[in-house]
């Protein structure tokens, strides 16, 4: 009787102690799950009390238009004067036209690289990332469809950065959405107006634009034509993004005589931080025989890490970076 009593008893407490085993595992993972919540919940109070501030502050200080005006009024002068000298060393010197290059060190660029990060406005965590690396000089591309505009535009501009307009502009790949208010190669003239006005209408301080997708839009010569005579009297700079060896826009944009710049090297079509550096590494090459060399990057982690890496060392190396306005800047004085 004793032993079958002592036997209950271990059953009993072999029981208890499954129960409390079961309890200990369940209350674990709940711990987990609310530490989760509590870190989620902490980033966004982060960003929440960083807007809040904006807010109740509320800079709205809009970039001088007279001096943007400027810029680019000396711009068409300057390029006018370039085209007046090579034109007369053609005569002299057996048609020996100067290359980009030689003009580039004529006036003083050199080593000099400008990073473009496109996509920006659909993740903020990653621009303050991007943003918590203090470089010396970036431009920023926002796609205009992106919420909270005006107050990551504003966070971009108070850190000294140039701010560019991702428009949407139609791919070749038909299966590729190039997202809201896109300009079409079907578009009529009056659509394509409504299209740009709309898309430059979601924020302000922006210096220029550059195209998102648009490899069809760009090479095609009616379109990018009209495209370029509805910009021209809105002082800005144009970045070809060259998503495509076939795009016109640059060409036809100096044509109309707005200050151009073209993309030499996309720097993370891999999404890989090796891969990001050594295209870093690629356009160091490129900045030291041309001058200066225009990359494009994305907002993403892999770049962001990279460029944390990377300038460390290029800025011991003597790799100047530049904005667009800076290097358009630099072309003109």
């Amino acid at each position: 009787m004793v032993k079958i009593i002592k036997k209950s008893k271990i059953k009993k407490n072999i029981y208890l102690f499954l129960i409390l085993g079961i309890i200990l595992i369940f209350a674990t993972y709940l711990s987990s799950i609310f530490l989760d919540n509590v870190d989620e919940s902490k980033n966004k109070s982060t960003n929440n009390q960083k807007m809040a501030e904006y807010k109740n502050n509320k800079k709205h200080n809009k970039l001088d238009k007279s001096e943007k005006k400027l810029i680019i009024e000396r711009y068409i002068k300057q390029k006018n004067k370039l085209e007046l000298k090579d034109n007369s060393q053609l005569k002299s010197k057996s048609k020996n036209k100067l290359d980009e290059s030689n003009i580039n060190k004529q006036y003083g660029i050199s080593n000099s690289i400008v990073i473009i990060i496109d996509d920006a406005g659909m993740n903020i965590n990653k621009l303050n990332d991007l943003l918590s690396l203090k470089l010396k000089n970036l431009t920023i591309a926002f796609l205009p469809y992106s919420n909270n505009l005006d107050y990551q535009v504003n966070l971009v501009n108070d850190s000294g950065y140039d701010i560019l307009v991702h428009m949407p502009m139609e791919p070749e790949n038909i299966s590729i959405d190039p997202g809201p208010n896109a300009l079409l190669t079907s578009h009529s003239v009056e659509q394509l107006k409504l299209n740009i006005d709309k898309n430059l209408s979601k924020f302000d301080k922006y210096v220029g634009i550059n195209n998102h997708m648009g490899s069809k839009f760009t090479s095609d010569s009616k379109s990018i034509k009209n495209f370029f005579e509805i910009i021209k009297s809105r002082d800005i700079i144009f970045v070809d993004s060259k998503t495509t060896s076939n795009s016109l826009a640059a060409k036809i944009s100096n044509e109309y005589n707005i200050p151009t710049l073209s993309r030499d090297v996309f720097i993370d079509n891999i999404h890989d931080k090796d891969y990001v550096l050594s295209q870093l590494k690629k356009a160091e090459k490129i900045s030291k025989t041309k001058g200066y060399v225009v990359v494009i990057g994305h907002l993403q982690k892999w770049t962001i890490d990279a460029l944390a890496e990377w300038y460390p060392i290029a800025k011991k190396k003597g790799i100047i970076l530049d904005s667009v306005s800076s290097i358009i800047e630099k072309k003109i004085n």
